[in-house]
């Protein structure tokens, strides 16, 4: 069985270059969401017609309140509203899944020069695991990789496909934009991007994928540095546990 669990976030999806196009509520919110839909068409209906089985979606973005559920396949199932990891649950990741995939990702907080470049929100400037800086991209790698579960594909801008491919060799990568600056990236069309998602997803479900689990053997001791804050220090047996914790206490 085929199954694939799915983040997503918005300010790495084709078209975004601005947090206004990003944040619910705002005036430019819904041609943000048109632009984030398209591309997870793409993905899904790729995954389908490779053979997916399952496709479990996890909105990580904002409230978790971002994906439309009309025009999905009957194989998607979405955890919407954003409900908080636990140190036994990983948004639908377990040791049974076939591979966790990242929509709409960017790079890390202190990219200098990266488009969008955050971890999480924007208060966080670091996310250390064992000594390591990761962001949204690693951290979420290494909660599935304790699993067993690879990271095997990645859509976003050319910063944080960067990112992904420096982590977890093998990814499948789509750069939908190319990063100039925070706030600026050269776009393609929409009707380009989904092409592009659509033909690396349906080639991951049915060739499979050479990515391997990112994983950071534990104890873990994970240092989250927020800027004019005390830094936070979780510390447990996993990745997970540690994240579970700091999501439960400060989030």
């Amino acid at each position: 069985m085929k199954k694939y669990v799915v983040r997503t976030d918005m300010e790495g999806a084709s078209g975004i270059v601005s947090y206004e196009q990003a944040e619910p509520g705002s005036r430019e919110y819904a041609e943000g969401r048109r632009y984030f839909m398209s591309d997870l068409r793409a993905l899904v209906y790729g995954l389908r017609d490779g053979g997916a089985d399952e496709i479990l979606l996890y909105d990580e973005h904002y409230y978790g309140r971002n994906i439309e559920l009309d025009d999905l396949p009957a194989c998607v199932h979405v955890f919407a509203g954003k409900s908080p990891y636990q140190k036994d649950w990983a948004g639908g990741l377990t040791r049974d899944c076939t591979g966790l995939i990242l929509l709409g990702f960017h790079a890390k907080a202190g990219s200098s020069g990266c488009l969008l470049n955050h971890s999480y929100s924007l208060d966080i400037c670091d996310i250390e695991i064992n000594g390591r800086s990761v962001g949204e991209i690693g951290n979420e790698a290494a909660i599935a990789g304790e699993l067993g579960v690879p990271l095997v594909m990645m859509t976003g801008d050319s910063a944080g496909v960067r990112e992904a491919e420096m982590l977890v060799p093998g990814v499948a990568a789509v750069p939908v934009k190319e990063s100039l600056s925070e706030f600026g990236a050269l776009c393609r069309p929409v009707n380009e991007t989904q092409k592009e998602i659509y033909a690396m997803a349906r080639a991951v479900a049915s060739q499979g994928s050479r990515a391997v689990p990112f994983c950071i053997p534990g104890p873990i001791t994970m240092k989250i540095h927020r800027t004019g804050k005390e830094t936070v220090i979780c510390r447990g047996d996993t990745v997970l546990e540690c994240w579970a914790q700091y999501l439960k206490e400060y989030a």
